[in-house]
Formats: C-alpha cells, structure tokens, sequence
C-alpha cells in the first residue's frame, strides 16, 4: 500500500511540474510575443518642436478700435449751397488746399453795396469838414464827423462780409485723407455742422480697454500684436503708447496703442490686441507639448532615437501659447506636440514636421 502511494505521489509531483513548466514557456512566449508585435507596429506620426530658453512672455489680451492719432474735423464756418467741392472720401489733400466753395453771389453783392455805401459816406465827410478852421482841427473833431458820416459802421459791414465770403472756401488745415464726407456738390451747407474730416493716415492708434486686474502688468513701451477683425487684414506690430489713470464702471482701463506701420487700415476698424509683457528667462516649450497624466500630473514626451520619452515636468506661467518649464524638460530637447495623448512611454514615432529650431512661436 505504501508504494502505491508513493507512486501516485511521484506521479502528481511530476504532473505539476509540467503545468509549472508549461506555464513559465507559456509565459515567456507570451512575452516574445509582446516584444515583437510592439516592434512591428507602425511608428505614431508627431510634430514636434525644441525646448528653448529664452524671455518667456505673458499675453494680455483686449480688443478696440482703430483711430487717428493725428486728425481734424472741419465744420461748416458759414451756411449756403456748395457750389463746387472737388474731394471725395479717401482723398489725399495737401494742407491750404480747397475742399468746398460756397455761394457767394449775394454776399458779393453784399460787398459791393458796402463799399459803395463807405465812398458816399466819405465824400459826406469830406464835405462836411470843409468849413472847420484848421487851426481848430483835432482828432476829436474827426472821429465826430466820421461818425455823422457813418463811416465806422459801413467799414464793419465791409469787413463782415469778407469774413462771409472766407468763411465760403473751405480750405484744408492739414495734409491727410479725407473721411466722413456725406454732403455732395449742390447740397445745402448748414453752420457749425460737420462737414469731413482729415486724419493722417501714418499715425493710427488702437484705443482699447484692458482689466484692471491685468493693468499693473501693462507700461507704456512694452510692444503688442494687432490683429485687425477685418478678413485677410493680416497682423501688425504696435506700441504702447499711454495709459488712461482711470478704471470705469465696468473695471477697464483705457490703453492707446501706436501702430508701426498702419497701411490698409481703416478708423473706426475693430481689432484684437495681444500685448506682450516680458518676464524672466526660462527653458519654454509650446502649451501643446504639455499633456495631464496619471492624476492630473502634466507630462512632456521627447523623442530619443525614434522613440517617445515620458517626462513628469514642474510647470511654470502659461500665456496661451506657450508655458515654462521649471524642471524634467531642457533645453534642446525635442518635445512632440501632436498625438501625444495616446502615446505611451517608449513608443516607435515618426517626426512629419522637421525641427523648428531657433523659434517656437509658430507652434499654434
């Protein structure tokens, strides 16, 4: 009996150890297996960009419109029918030149009267100073008799009307470009209403409202990128320029902008403005290359040697565009920035896009 079940000790023994054995090649076939589909599947296609360091920025962004920083509004100085006005809007006139002419036939006739008028009033005075002795003669005397003459009065009248009649041509005050022009050759001129205006084309300004949470970080000099709202307008570079002291009720702060170089806008456009605000140097990478994993924690890949790398990474400030890092991530690193949330650690890559050495800016 006792060998019999040595036997069947022996023989269980044995049967376990070949499940064992079978297990372990099943296992490390397993694991073959793995390594090789892993090296055949085709490599994840990345773009990607080098970590570099340099000033980071800070974007403020705020929105306004564009107006003239050099301008002038003409209003009528008289009232009439235009009788000839050869500008139209977006026309460049020179300083002196004529905008309007008014009619003036009757206050030439006006003139014409008054000047007749004064030459019988000076003969008058002339007759009626012909009795008085000489020796009498004073500056007194004079202004009396021309006074009985009327003359005073009839020398006002002349001089009205020739500031009538100036007052008839309108002649630009500045050289620039004509806007606002909605009265027509023939229409009726009315006083003190506005007739267009001249603005100076190369000294545009955007006008734009910033938070006041945001305003301490803004000083008169930092630079800012202009995207006008019109289509295919393109971007242009500014300046700021002043700063309003005041926060209004809905917590803004007025900014004025200076434009570069303003060629093809237009006042009254509405833009975007993105003013730059340097801080201290840092190794910096585009916000993209940055992924939250594993908790919430923010992870960078790399590529070495055709293979993605995970990296925890510190970050820093974030302006939108582009965040700092403060530590896992150096500079010349190549960080990926596109299909980065499926990749995993050690992963075959494929760079599509080369390199953008020496800028990271275009990686919107």
């Amino acid at each position: 009996m006792k060998q019999i079940l040595l036997a069947r000790f022996g023989l269980f023994a044995l049967l376990i150890l070949g499940l064992v054995s079978c297990d372990e090649e099943k296992e490390d076939q397993e694991e073959v297996d793995f390594k090789e589909i892993r090296n055949e599947l085709k490599a994840t296609e990345v773009e990607v960009a080098t970590a570099m360091r340099k000033d980071f920025e800070l974007l403020v962004n705020t929105t306004g419109k564009i107006e003239a920083e050099r301008e002038v509004i003409i209003p009528f100085s008289a009232s009439g029918m235009i009788e000839q006005m050869p500008i139209r809007n977006g026309q460049i006139v020179q300083k002196g030149q004529m905008l309007a002419q008014l009619e003036t036939e009757r206050d030439l006739l006006g003139l014409e009267r008054a000047i007749t008028a004064l030459e019988r009033a000076i003969f008058s005075y002339q007759q009626d100073s012909i009795g008085v002795n000489v020796a009498d003669w004073n500056e007194t005397i004079a202004d009396n008799k021309r006074k009985n003459a009327g003359i005073p009065e009839i020398e006002l009248n002349i001089k009205e009307a020739n500031m009538t009649i100036r007052d008839k041509t309108i002649t630009a005050p500045m050289a620039g470009v004509v806007a606002n022009l909605e009265i027509r050759e023939g229409g009726m001129a009315s006083s003190g209403k506005e007739f267009c205006r001249i603005y100076d084309p190369n000294s545009l300004v955007l006008r734009a409202k910033i938070l006041e949470s945001d305003i301490a970080l803004v000083r008169p000099g930092q630079k800012a990128d202009i995207l006008p709202s019109s289509r295919n307008a393109g971007m242009y570079q500014g300046t700021v320029q002043e700063i309003n002291p005041f926060v209004d009720e809905n917590g803004l702060v007025t900014v004025r902008i200076k434009i570069d170089n303003p060629t093809g806008l237009l006042l009254g456009m509405n833009a975007n403005a993105i003013i730059r605000i340097p801080q201290t140097e840092n190794v910096i990478v585009p916000k993209q290359a940055v992924t939250p994993r594993s908790g919430g924690r923010p992870v960078v890949f790399t590529v070495v040697n055709g293979r993605s790398k995970w990296n925890y990474v510190e970050i820093g400030l974030d302006n939108g565009r582009e965040i700092e890092i403060l530590d896992g991530v150096k500079e010349g690193d190549v960080v990926i920035l596109t299909n980065n949330l499926q990749l995993g650690h050690d992963a075959a890559v494929s760079v599509v896009q080369p390199i953008r050495a020496g800028s990271i800016e275009n990686q919107d």
